[in-house]
């Protein structure tokens, strides 16, 4: 007996220091809140009434963080508090911390956007926040206006982590509205065809208003029922005659009373001109003499012409033309419209070539060459040695800039190297008393390394060019490419004999070799630099002190002319590549031209014609449109051309997006941030089934776009979302088979002000669905009761002391059998 005894003394001893070991927890409940406020700071809160004025509601922000001083002064000190404010992104002005740490702010954060509200999106980012072993609680000072329909989604987060949500209304009380709804108008109307625009409005009250169209400068005053819809016709509208398509823009205006809410007074709604002419918009410079290109255009009664030196959305254009304007014209963004533009919206696009065009413009690795037939530059690798002076005069200094001359070098070269394409092939050689390979020829697919070499050179010792000359030709007969080139920047005078800078010349003959020396001195050894120099192979420049400046423009413009991007030529005749094609269809022969840019076709592109090895004219397929590219000028070499006007046209008439026809019609609905399509397909009077049309959108406010997944409903019926609304214009383009149409949206107002006032209804279900509460009469609130929650309590005080106790049993068992 005694022996049993001790053994289970003795074991739970030794299971109670395994338990304090894994830190077991034990079972226990805590009655401590963890109660984060949240403050609605969306512009719909601070509408306050003019007839109803009401102190507590007029101030929002004032009377918030008044209850909220109050509400934390009546918790325990070990309860938790935090704050944060919402309208479309949530900031925490204080994350959850002990109420004897809190220093309530006299003030509250209103700085983000306060434009919409997202009360999920906040109350799902609170609930990350809270501590265990606390009663979740969140108190919402809101008017319950929100624009998205995460509502069901928030409600479900809230019962899976047991947060209770108490709302507290705030805003303005009964405020008066006069709203307008929508702007209805045709998609496509014809040259002088006369149409409605019919205006609905609405008001919270009865009265007398003004209904404006404001750029015709009509209006039409009637009176408004109270919260029943009335539409305001305006007859006979037209589009002004010089435009392909107008916007117009209806306003509401109260005559007799004040309007809590005019940020939905406005609505526009956008009417293209949908006759049969091409509409083109012309992308250009805006100079004295008119390209010839606008005039051929000018001249086509068949075309709708809008040129323009700036950006204009091209989405209501059947084609677009950039002639000779560099990549700089347009922003990153309005270059992926024009890309949009003709992948998802099926339009043309017509570049034309010259000294700003391709790749002399900056086009490379651009969204519109993304959608262009040809690539911008020549298929054709250029293979460099740079040759530097790196002797002790080089560490002169240049006043104008402040640095070394041999820092200017520096970076000049690294220009260079970012400029020349990743198939390209440099070296770089550096020489004072003796050469050195820097830079072996080398694939410039790894640009950062070439340049990390040039970081750490220095400036010593005298000049001697001989040896630098012939590291650089060994380099390049290793060259995989055809156009070999030497750079020579020297700054210095060579005692070295004249015969060998001789014989290096008749080398780089020879060889086929191109040769640049800049000489950067105030006195240099310029006989013995030309002597390096043939008629054909060389380029010379003098660059003393002051000019220094110039060196990465050098540089670059040689680069370029070794690569000849831009072909000057007396006259040489285009070759054609595609008789049968289109476009070439009744013209009769083709005029010499006396200049190109050299480009390169892309795999699935029609060359049409080239000119010496270089495609000409190129057309291509991308998405639901067709671009062509022309790479030359048409004054150069095509002015004289009696056949150039049917050219352009036949050009134009190849690319432009087709028509759409009257067979598809769209209408919406804007619910919550989301645009709700209704697409409907009739031939005649008979509904189209079994298509899969496709849509898509642009906002042309930020140029997001995005496709549109359509689910048919009905007979012919299409439907789809677009999500996360903007207030801005969308145009849509929709394809089915055969048929298509483009049209446009307009979200003039954030759904928050669709129904302006205190949604009580959205703020009971918050509270009533997770055990809260709609605070609607402060003065009789007191502090909810407390919850125990269960938590985990640190059973090692339990334990220790429990081996503590056994152990000493265990010693009294032992004295208690000895006696």
């Amino acid at each position: 007996m005694k022996k049993l005894i001790l053994s289970l003394i003795k074991i739970s001893v030794l299971l109670f220091l395994i338990l304090v070991f894994l830190d077991v927890k034990l079972p226990a409940s805590s009655g401590r809140i963890c109660r984060i406020y949240l403050v609605d700071i969306s512009d719909s809160v601070f509408i306050t009434s003019s007839h109803n004025k009401d102190v507590t509601k007029t101030n929002p922000l004032e009377f918030a963080l008044s209850f909220i001083k109050w509400d934390i002064s009546n918790l325990l000190s070990d309860d938790m508090v935090g704050i944060a404010v919402f309208a479309d992104t949530i900031s925490f002005e204080l994350k959850p911390t002990p109420k004897s740490n809190v220093a309530v702010p006299n003030s509250l954060n209103a700085g983000i956007d306060r434009v919409n509200t997202n009360m999920p999106k906040a109350v799902m980012t609170t609930a990350k926040f809270f501590p265990d072993g606390y009663s979740k609680e969140i108190y919402i000072f809101t008017d319950g206006n929100n624009v998205t329909d995460d509502i069901d989604k928030m409600l479900s987060l809230a019962k899976l982590e047991g947060i209770s949500v108490f709302t507290i209304p705030v805003g303005g009380a009964s405020p008066i509205d006069f709203k307008i709804e929508s702007v209805a108008a045709p998609t496509a109307v014809a040259a002088n065809e006369k149409f409605d625009i019919a205006v609905t409005i609405s008001s919270t009250e009865e009265g007398r208003v003004r209904v404006s169209l404001e750029e015709l400068k009509r209006s039409i005053d009637t009176v408004v029922p109270k919260n029943m819809p009335m539409r305001v016709v305006f007859p006979d509208v037209s589009i002004t005659p010089n435009k392909t398509y107008e916007i117009f823009t209806a306003k509401v205006s109260p005559l007799d009373l004040v309007d809590d809410c005019e940020v939905n007074n406005v609505g526009r709604v956008m009417v293209i001109k949908g006759d049969n002419r091409t509409k083109v918009l012309y992308l250009g410079r805006n100079t004295q003499n008119i390209p010839l290109l606008l005039r051929i255009m000018m001249a086509d009664t068949n075309i709708h012409l809008d040129s323009s030196d700036k950006y204009i959305a091209p989405f209501p254009y059947d084609c677009v033309v950039i002639n000779n304007i560099p990549a700089s014209f347009f922003t990153k963004e309005q270059m992926e419209s024009i890309k949009t533009y003709v992948e998802d919206f099926g339009g043309g696009l017509f570049i034309v070539g010259g000294p700003d065009s391709y790749a002399l413009g900056g086009y490379e690795d651009t969204a519109i060459e993304a959608v262009s037939p040809l690539w911008s530059a020549p298929d054709e690798r250029l293979s460099t040695v740079i040759v530097l002076d790196s002797s002790g005069s080089m560490d002169m200094d240049v006043p104008k800039l402040n640095k070394r001359k041999m820092e200017i070098a520096v970076d000049s070269i690294g220009a260079v190297v970012k400029m020349l394409r990743d198939n390209d092939f440099i070296s770089i050689v550096t020489f004072s008393d003796s050469s050195n390979v820097l830079v072996p020829m080398t694939k410039l697919n790894n640009k950062s390394g070439v340049l990390s070499k040039l970081s750490g050179l220095t400036a010593y010792g005298p000049t001697q060019i001989i040896p630098p000359l012939n590291d650089a030709i060994r380099q390049l007969a290793n060259a995989e490419t055809g156009r070999r080139h030497i750079l020579l920047i020297t700054d210095g005078k060579s005692n070295e004999d004249i015969v060998k800078f001789k014989e290096i010349g008749e080398t780089l003959r020879q060889k086929d070799i191109t040769i640049t020396v800049i000489a950067t001195g105030e006195e240099v050894g310029e006989d013995k630099l030309r002597s390096l120099l043939s008629d054909n192979t060389y380029t010379y420049w003098h660059l003393k002190i002051n000019d220094f400046t110039e060196l990465e423009r050098i540089l670059r413009n040689d680069i370029i002319s070794k690569k000849e991007y831009l072909v000057e030529k007396e006259g040489v005749m285009p070759s054609i590549v595609d008789s049968n094609h289109a476009i070439l269809k009744g013209l009769d022969g083709l005029p010499l031209i006396q200049q190109y840019n050299r480009t390169s076709p892309k795999k699935d592109s029609i060359v049409i014609l080239s000119v010496e090895k270089s495609p000409l004219l190129a057309v291509q397929n991308y998405g639901k449109g067709i671009s062509a590219a022309l790479a030359v000028s048409p004054e150069k070499g095509f002015a004289k051309w009696e056949e150039l006007y049917m050219f352009v046209i036949q050009i134009l008439s190849y690319i432009k997006k087709l028509p759409g026809g009257d067979a598809v019609r769209v209408s919406h609905s804007i619910e919550s941030n989301k645009i709700r399509l209704t697409i409907t397909i009739k031939d005649g009077d008979d509904y189209i089934n079994g298509l899969k049309p496709t849509a898509d959108y642009i906002c042309l406010l930020n140029n997001e776009r995005g496709s549109i997944s359509l689910d048919q409903i009905a007979s012919g019926k299409y439907e789809g979302i677009i999500p996360n609304a903007n207030v801005a214009l969308y145009y849509i383009s929709i394809f089915a088979d055969k048929y298509s149409m483009t049209t446009s949206i307009s979200v003039d107002y954030s759904t928050e002000f669709y129904n302006i006032g205190i949604n009580l209804t959205a703020l009971e279900r918050i509270s009533q669905e997770t055990n809260g509460k709609v605070l609607r009469d402060i003065s009789g609130y007191k502090t909810t009761a407390r919850k125990e929650v269960p938590i985990k309590k640190d059973g090692k005080p339990f334990f220790v002391a429990a081996a503590v106790i056994l152990f000493i049993l265990d010693i009294g068992v032992n004295i208690f059998w000895k006696l």
